[in-house]
């Protein structure tokens, strides 16, 4: 992991390891794919004994691309099994005496030890390095003037975009955004609220937009993302603007492998889980109503809805485990902007103005997977409950369900106590423990430690 390598890189400026991309440190091998597919990486090496010339090339900012790429990978990876965690998406399995309350990361994010709030570095560090390298390769890109590079430009400001977007979406209210030019000093800020941080993320993806390139692909990534945003601002007629001519099957898909690499002797760009066992996705398992709150997942007859697959292992110690199989070892296929997103955004505002094609949207929808029809249940707020809930079974495990809890909280009234978890933690191997009070994500504690400007979170509300 990326930490091991940057674990002593302090060594300038106080350089703190949660913002990790020294110039060049991402040393990719590129394959032989083209660059429009270059959705997945081999992990990075490389050391500090940088020569900046050498990077000023073609082959450098390519490597550099590769890098951010592959930090926003990782970042979005950790952060969607972080998300199913702190929600009803999924939990530990019982039996897994490894996994106790001290280390759960479900548990620690619920407990009552000193009232914390969950502190996720990983996804931290891998996005808050996206965005700085994604910055960095762009400086060197402009140094080029190779105008077939154009749309990896655009590429770059659409990771910076969704780099600063997730967090936002998952961690709490004052992020600080610290830079770090090519060419230039590393550049402490104060922390962002969500709101700001949204209105960043608009305005990478607007920078996208703005060049002059041939990439689909990559202008619908900049659209989503920015429509994205904008529904995390409860600006749903934005949202929808940015994003209504998304055409069907427009997928911007980044894949993950456990296959060794050729000449590598470790997995490099594993979904979830780390080459060692129990890997992670073998140690989770669904929980229908988790936490009084949570869906119906699965239910007593079995599973039946296609977008949500889940099988019962039934194998003690389990206790009849039901194992989600959305995501399972080998090769995943993980969608980073799907135009069904521009779908449920037209539902939502659709929903928002009482026009009833919200409804037709949904349905639609549900046809692709052969669903039948749902019907209207009458009430704003039951409507509202449908809407959510089919956006949960959509995006099951994409890491937007957090999101979706704070947007019920925060714009439709919601009491977190209907939303979130609560009551004992059934699932915790080591005793009985309670759903505690966290929200939200927070930075690592470094970010206090070694950035004068941080003054940490302003609040830990949703």
């Amino acid at each position: 992991m990326l930490t091991s390598i940057f674990k002593n890189i302090a060594i300038t400026k106080n350089l703190h390891f949660s913002l990790i991309p020294l110039l060049g440190i991402m040393a990719i091998s590129l394959t032989s794919c083209s660059l429009d597919n270059l959705v997945s990486v081999d992990e990075a090496e490389g050391g500090l004994d940088l020569d900046r010339g050498s990077i000023k090339s073609r082959d450098g900012a390519l490597k550099l691309y590769a890098g951010s790429f592959y930090a926003l990978q990782q970042g979005i990876s950790q952060t969607s099994k972080e998300v199913a965690l702190i929600t009803d998406e999924i939990t530990i399995k019982r039996g897994i005496s490894s996994l106790s309350a001290a280390t759960d990361s479900r548990t620690q994010s619920i407990d009552k030890y000193g009232n914390q709030v969950l502190t996720s570095v990983g996804p931290f560090q891998y996005l808050q390095t996206a965005r700085v390298q994604a910055a960095q390769t762009r400086s060197v890109l402009s140094s080029l003037a190779d105008t077939s590079l154009s749309y990896l430009i655009a590429a770059t400001y659409a990771i910076e975009g969704y780099s600063t977007l997730i967090m936002a979406e998952n961690y709490c209210s004052g992020i600080p955004v610290t830079t770090f030019e090519f060419e230039g000093d590393l550049v402490y800020t104060e922390g962002k609220t969500t709101s700001q941080l949204m209105e960043l993320a608009v305005s990478k993806f607007d920078s996208s937009l703005g060049i002059m390139h041939d990439s689909t692909r990559f202008r619908d990534l900049a659209k989503l993302g920015k429509a994205r945003a904008f529904l995390g601002m409860n600006q749903l007629d934005s949202a929808y603007a940015a994003s209504y001519d998304i055409q069907p099957g427009s997928t911007f898909i980044l894949t993950y492998t456990d296959n060794l690499r050729p000449g590598s002797a470790a997995v490099q760009d594993h979904f979830w889980t780390s080459p060692q066992p129990p890997a992670d996705l073998n140690t989770m398992e669904v929980m229908d109503r988790e936490g009084r709150n949570g869906l119906i997942w699965y239910g007593a007859v079995g599973a039946t809805d296609p977008r949500v697959p889940i099988r019962d292992n039934g194998t003690p110690p389990l206790n009849s485990s039901l194992e989600q199989r959305k995501y399972i070892n080998g090769t995943v296929k993980f969608p980073l902007a799907d135009w069904k997103e521009a779908s449920l955004i037209a539902a939502e505002y659709y929903l928002s103005i009482d026009d009833p094609r919200w409804l037709t949207v949904i349905n639609d929808l549900r046809r692709t997977v052969r669903l039948a029809d749902t019907t209207d249940p009458g009430s704003i707020q039951d409507r509202v409950n449908l809407l959510f809930r089919e956006r949960a079974f959509w995006f099951y495990l994409n890491g937007v369900r957090l999101g979706d809890f704070r947007r019920l909280v925060r714009f439709y009234g919601r009491n977190a106590n209907t939303i979130y978890p609560i009551g004992p933690y059934l699932r915790n191997p080591s005793g009985p423990v309670s759903y505690g009070e966290a929200f939200v994500f927070s930075p690592p504690t470094t970010e206090l430690d070694l950035n004068f400007k941080y003054q940490g979170c302003e609040h830990g509300n949703p």
